[in-house]
Order: structure tokens, then C-alpha cells, then sequence
């Protein structure tokens, strides 16, 4: 071992004070690393180093399996090894190995597909040894493929467990059991287990070829299937072998979205009846079917084909054959995308988790969201898939280990095609039936650092919160939030790795405990640069109590307005302060009165619902106008007591048309009204809103505060997105500006483009 110590001068004479011992230690930390098999040196291996305290490093192997790496000394080392086609490696130990030992692994791939020859989607495939031990498993993809990366040298069973049909069967007098059975067949294509194949590989070997095929009715229920809510049946069958007493015929065809037939396509008839037979056919060349003897009464046409979201009908069957029921299915083909994630030095990297994610605005954040239900993770090659994708734009990340928990140092979360930071990433558009290959994503290693610190309640005792966050703050300017998250143990403490250097905000949020009361809450602010920042305290407060009353201001003293119809929340006014979502909502008493408990942070009440034909006037608190003004809560003497928020049955009004080249308004085409103002763009605003266009392209929005306002069309904006500031902002050259005044009636045309 050697320990290098550095000193440091005084420069300029700045009076500049400097420990004598000036700054820690650092150590030569080395080794060499090796198959574990023959003993040959691992050139190329990726090797993160970790000491107690101090930032990480990450370096490869030379051609002699060789590594070696400064660090802040340290009696002992945290060691995570990876290299594609090897099992992975975490142990601790002194800075210097001589040998550390990689396990060579050995592949096992194929195709399962059904007797109709079709894909089987996320099937199970494993690979273990005769007593069950050391299981290794991969999923199907939609093409039926698998890859299992397995131990060599021992005796290795081969098996795919699928779904089939959920059933019932009667266990005693009125008693019925659901039960959804699991399948399970051995290689090369048997139910019994002493009859199965056994393979072993050699190190390195891949063992192509190892196919198995599974009865249709035993597959029917993979996800992707589309028979999530087809109701308990008492068994499945092939239609040729059905019996039924029924004299209707159903004549229908399997089509794509672009009108083309779909042969082969798996149909199932189900009843709306409980405890029927679940009929099931395929589609022919022509992807036409038919299904005879069919019961008078209800029914479900359910088609499904690997590569297509599934589709379905809901006849109601005549009895009379003589008009046969006609049903089309049309079946949207997915998009898919596939690639590789590598490492900084180009390596592909095994055991990566990739996730497919698509931005949304809610809550006043742009965020992330993941898309669908798979989230797959590299092979021994580095290499991904990922398919069931609608049309639209997906950001593609990627992480290697738990990122939060500190399994891969160094490695923040990746977005393709390289950048740690989400607002970096390049988003990929698919189109229907759209296969994206080569989506390669690089994993950038930074110097990262650790967040620590404890989690108290107001009396200072460990908080039973399970769980904080780590956002993005506000004032960072980040385009896009998305959280790092850590436990809380039963000493209140946590700690978040793989911290990148910027300004945050710590929260821990125990939820609402009814509709009314938020739960304990709190947060700090927290800017790591160049360093590790340990030893917080993350203090949380019971909040504060809002009391108020509901004022009418109407034309007739007698009308008031259906308190069944009003709802009112604490909006906050700053998200770094206040909980993320979640917020109370509470209605009105009979005696007009609300109130909430548990609030934290700068909040706005804002009401958010209102019967027709009324609007706010006015918030008013001991009769001085609010305004548009937050109040800071979170301390019992921060609690509001005379909160009273007027509404008017004399709402102003926006009534305009849509003009252009087209009469009318477009499917999808919504008409957008926001404030010039930017500060007024907070969440559930009174100053921003939305309304879709009748098909005359006419439109009304009633209820606008008083003042200048933008208006524009919008087609096809689903969720909160049209909220976003940006989307806001880039709508103002092509909007019409409008006055509106309290009470009145504004009358507006505006363009259609």
C-alpha cells in the first residue's frame, strides 16, 4: 500500500488558513481481476471502487486484467464488477486484490410459440437444476424469443410456465372457486418432469435452438392478450369442439388499423354470463371467423395477434339464424424499439434497466412517466426490446443496479442518447407498427456524492414516514422533474447516492390522512457541490388549519348556488414548500362553512368545482382582499380562521367561433384562454383554461376573472401538457388578444391555425 499526503501554500497572502495535516490521505487502491473458471486476466472489466467516505471511481481493466485507482484512504473498499457475459461481482475487501474472480456465464435461447404458430408474449423460461436450485428466468418478447444467461457445467432444466383461462368449478353447495391456472412444459415438450431434456453448457457456449410449444388454451391469458376482464368461466374451448343448444351464427374479420387482414388472429367468444363457455377460434387467411350455435343474449369478440393491441366487441345475439351478427376487429399494431446500453468506454453493459417514459405536465411539473408495463433490462450482449408502444414521443433511459440505493457509483440515470440530465434526452417519435432499432444509450459517469440525514417529527423523535424525496428545485430551472427517492429507516435516518451536483429540494410527505387533512410534511433546501452533504435535519410539522365560510353574492337574495357542487383546495403556490400532489379537497357544511387541517407551505384556495352559472368574486381573509396572493402555512399559529371566499352567480363570459379554411371545428380541437400574465400560469388557475370547440366551432368558457386574456386553438393535447408554461408561451403568436370585463359578455373569432 502506498499513502500519498499533499500540502498546499498560502498563495497571495490572503491569510488563507490550512490545517497542518493538510487534506486526507489518499491510497493507491489495485488489483487484477480473472475468470473464475481457468484463471486468465479479464481485460475490459468495468470496476467501481468505493471507500467509507469520499467520492468513487470507475475504471477498466488493461489487457493483463489489471486495474489501479487513487482514492480517499480507507481501511476498506466497497468493489462492484461487471462485464457483459459474466455474472456480476459486489464484495469488500483491502485496497489491494490480487485476484478477484469473475464467473464466465453460458446462454440458453429460442422461440415459444403456440400450436397456431403464433408468438407466446412474456411467457416465463427458466433454466435450474433438477431440485429447483439456482432458477434463472427471462420473459418472452413479441416476437417469442427468449435469452437465459445461465451458470455452466451443471445438469439444467428448461421450462415455460404461461397462463391459461381462469375457471370455475363448484366445492360445495352454493360454493364456487376462481381459479386461474398456470401451465408449466419442459424441454423439448413435456408435462412430466423426469421426462424433460436435461442441457449443460460449457463457459461462454451459447445453446441456440431450444423451442418449445405450449397449447393455445394455455397461453390465452398472457399479458398483451387483451383478457385482462374476460369474466370466470368454467373452461375454455376450441370451437369445433363446443356444444351448445344456441341458434345464432356470428360472422366477422380480424383487420389492422390501415384495413388489412389479419390471418390467423386468435377470437374468443365470451359470455356475459357467469359460468359459460369460453369459445375460442382463428381467424383464416382471410382473417375472416365464425362462430355458430351461438346463445341468444350478450356477448364479448375478443381478437388478439402478437405485434397488436387486442380489440373487441360486445354484440347482443338475436336468436334467429337467418340474420347472422357481423362483427370487424380492428387490431392497431404496436411500435417497438430495441438497442444496446454502453458504457463510458463503449463496453455494453449487462443488467442494465431500461425504462420507456413519456413527458407529462401535472401538478404544475413537467415530469416523467413510464410508459406501459415493461421495463426490461440488457442482456449478456448489452442488448434491449421493448414493444407494445402506441404512436407518440418516449424519452429511453437507462440505470445500471439501484441508483438510489448506491449499486452502481458514479452512474446516475441515463437518458439516450447519453446525458444524466432528462432535459438532455433526444425523444424518439414511433409511429404505428414502427420498429426503432439502434437505440443505443451511453451511460455517463460523473462524480456523484451522498445526501444524508434524519428524518424528525415536531417533538424531534424519528419520523414513521417511510420514505423522502429528492427534487429538482424550482429555482434550479430544471425543464423537467423527476425525484430520487430513499427509505427511511427506524431511526429517521436515509441517504441518497449517485447525487449529481445542483440545487434540490429534501421533502417527506406522509399523504393525505382523509380528504380534508394533508399529513405531516416537511422539507429543506439542499445545493451539493463538489462534496458529500451529510448530517441534515429533515424536521416535519403537523401544519396548519384552514377555517372558512362560503359568501353568495347574487342578484336574487333568495338563490343560492348547490353546495353539492362546490369543492374547494389549498393549491400551493411554490411546489418546492408543499407536497407534490395529493392535496386536501373539502366540501361545504350546511352551514356554508369548510375547512381544512394538516396544510403546509404558500397555498392559494381555489375552488375546484363550481355549479353552473357561478363564479368566484373574491377571497377575502378578516376582509382584506387576497387577491391572487399565497399564504405560508405549516405551524398552528399559522392557521386561518375567517377565510371567506365569495361567489357570484353574474359570471363574465367568453363566447367566440372558430375561423378558417374549414367550416366548423376539427375533431380533437380545443380553444385555450390564459392571462398575458406568467405568474398567474400556477396550478388549477382560474386565469388559464380550456374548452372543447362543438362541432359548429363554436365555444363558451364562463367564469374568467376580469382582465386581458390570450385565446387560441389546440388540437390534441390529452392530459395537463396545454398547462405546461412552454406549450402556454408558444401558442402567443398565433392567439388573439380579449378584453373581458366583470359580469360581461365578450364576444371573440379566432383562427383555426
Amino acid at each position: 500500500m502506498r499513502q500519498l499526503l499533499f500540502t498546499v501554500a498560502l498563495i497571495g497572502g490572503t491569510g488563507l488558513f490550512v490545517d497542518a495535516q493538510g487534506p486526507a490521505p489518499v491510497t493507491l487502491v489495485a488489483g487484477q481481476v480473472v475468470a473464475d473458471s481457468d484463471g486468465r486476466p479479464l481485460a475490459g472489466v468495468h470496476v467501481s471502487v468505493r471507500p467509507a467516505e469520499g467520492p468513487s471511481a470507475t475504471v477498466l481493466t488493461d489487457p493483463l486484467g489489471r486495474f489501479e485507482v487513487m482514492l480517499a484512504s480507507a481501511p476498506s473498499y466497497d468493489y462492484i464488477l461487471r462485464k457483459a457475459g459474466y455474472f456480476p461481482l459486489r464484495a469488500a475487501g483491502s485496497p489491494t486484490q490480487d485476484e478477484l474472480r469473475l464467473e464466465e456465464g453460458a446462454v440458453i435461447t429460442g422461440h415459444v410459440v403456440d400450436d397456431g404458430g403464433e408468438p407466446v408474449l412474456q411467457a416465463t423460461v427458466t433454466a435450474a437444476e433438477r431440485n429447483g436450485s439456482s432458477p434463472q428466468t427471462a420473459l418472452t418478447d413479441d416476437r417469442g424469443e427468449y435469452r437465459l444467461f445461465v451458470h455452466p457445467g451443471n445438469e439444467l432444466l428448461v421450462s415455460v410456465t404461461t397462463s391459461g383461462l381462469e375457471s370455475a368449478r363448484m366445492v360445495g353447495a352454493g360454493q364456487i372457486r376462481i381459479e386461474a391456472p398456470t401451465h408449466t412444459l419442459f424441454y423439448p415438450g413435456t408435462d412430466v418432469v423426469d421426462r424433460a431434456e436435461m442441457l449443460v453448457l460449457e463457459p461462454g457456449e451459447v445453446r441456440t435452438g431450444i423451442d418449445l410449444v405450449i397449447a393455445t388454451e394455455r397461453a390465452v391469458r398472457q399479458p398483451f392478450r387483451g383478457l385482462e376482464s374476460v369474466p370466470s368461466a368454467i373452461g375454455i374451448v376450441a370451437d369445433r369442439d363446443a356444444r351448445s343448444d344456441g341458434t345464432a351464427v356470428i360472422h366477422g374479420r380480424v383487420l389492422d388499423s390501415f384495413g388489412r387482414a389479419l390471418p390467423n388472429s386468435l377470437v374468443l367468444l365470451a359470455s356475459e354470463r357467469p359460468g359459460a363457455l369460453t369459445r375460442m377460434t382463428r381467424a383464416d387467411e382471410a382473417g375472416t371467423f365464425e362462430f355458430r350455435a351461438v346463445p341468444a343474449g350478450p356477448m364479448r369478440v375478443i381478437g388478439s395477434k402478437p405485434g397488436h393491441s387486442p380489440d373487441e366487441a360486445r354484440p347482443i345475439i338475436a336468436a334467429s339464424p337467418d340474420t347472422p351478427s357481423q362483427v370487424e376487429l380492428r387490431l392497431v399494431p404496436w411500435g417497438a424499439m430495441g438497442g444496446r446500453v454502453l458504457n463510458e468506454f463503449g463496453e455494453p453493459m449487462q443488467g442494465a434497466r431500461v425504462q420507456i417514459m413519456r413527458t407529462r405536465f401535472t401538478a404544475g411539473r413537467r415530469t416523467l412517466v413510464v410508459a406501459g408495463t415493461l421495463t426490461p433490462e440488457t442482456d449478456d450482449r448489452g442488448e434491449f426490446r421493448v414493444y407494445g408502444l402506441e404512436p407518440g414521443s418516449y424519452i429511453v433511459s437507462a440505470q445500471v443496479g439501484d441508483v438510489a440505493a448506491g449499486d452502481a457509483d458514479g452512474y446516475p440515470v441515463s437518458y439516450y442518447p447519453g446525458g444524466s440530465s432528462p432535459a438532455s434526452a433526444t425523444a424518439l417519435t414511433i409511429g404505428a407498427g414502427q420498429n426503432l432499432i439502434a437505440i443505443d444509450i451511453s451511460l455517463s459517469r460523473t462524480t456523484t456524492y451522498r445526501v444524508t440525514g434524519r428524518l424528525v417529527t415536531p417533538s424531534n423523535q424519528p419520523s414513521t414516514i417511510t420514505s423522502v424525496q429528492l427534487w429538482p428545485s424550482q429555482k434550479s430551472r430544471a425543464t423537467i422533474s423527476v425525484p430520487l427517492a430513499a427509505p427511511v429507516d427506524g431511526n429517521g435516518q436515509f441517504e441518497f447516492s449517485n447525487v449529481a451536483d445542483g440545487d434540490y429540494v429534501l421533502q417527506a410527505y406522509r399523504g393525505r390522512l382523509n380528504a380534508m387533512t394533508e399529513g405531516e410534511f416537511g422539507a429543506v433546501a439542499v445545493t451539493v457541490s463538489g462534496s458529500d452533504v451529510t448530517d441534515l435535519t429533515l424536521p416535519t410539522s403537523a401544519g396548519s388549519r384552514i377555517t372558512g365560510t362560503i359568501v353568495i353574492d347574487a342578484q336574487d337574495p333568495g338563490r343560492q348556488p348547490s353546495r353539492a357542487n362546490i369543492e374547494i383546495s389549498p393549491v400551493p403556490g411554490d411546489l418546492d414548500l408543499a407536497p407534490a400532489a395529493n392535496w386536501a379537497t373539502a366540501g361545504v357544511g350546511p352551514d356554508w362553512r369548510f375547512s381544512f387541517a394538516g396544510v403546509s407551505g404558500p397555498r392559494r384556495l381555489v375552488p375546484t368545482q363550481l355549479p353552473v352559472g357561478w363564479a368566484v368574486k373574491t377571497v377575502r381573509v378578516n376582509g382584506v382582499d387576497l387577491g391572487d396572493r399565497p399564504v405560508l402555512f405549516g405551524s398552528d399559529d399559522q392557521s386561518l380562521a375567517e377565510v371567506e371566499i365569495v361567489l357570484t352567480d353574474r359570471p363574465s363570459e367568453l363566447q367566440g367561433s372558430i375561423v378558417g379554411p374549414a367550416t366548423g371545428a376539427t375533431a380533437g380541437t380545443s380553444v385555450v384562454v390564459f392571462s398575458p400574465e406568467r405568474e398567474r400560469w400556477y396550478p388549477m388557475t382560474r386565469y388559464v383554461r380550456r374548452v372543447a370547440a362543438r362541432a359548429d366551432g363554436t365555444f363558451s368558457i364562463s367564469g374568467l376573472p376580469p382582465g386581458g386574456y390570450y385565446v387560441a386553438t389546440l388540437v390534441g393535447s390529452g392530459g395537463d401538457d396545454w398547462q405546461d408554461p412552454d406549450a402556454l408561451e408558444a401558442l402567443i403568436s398565433r392567439a388573439t388578444f380579449v378584453m373581458i370585463d366583470e359580469g360581461q359578455r365578450a364576444m371573440v373569432r379566432i383562427s383555426s391555425q
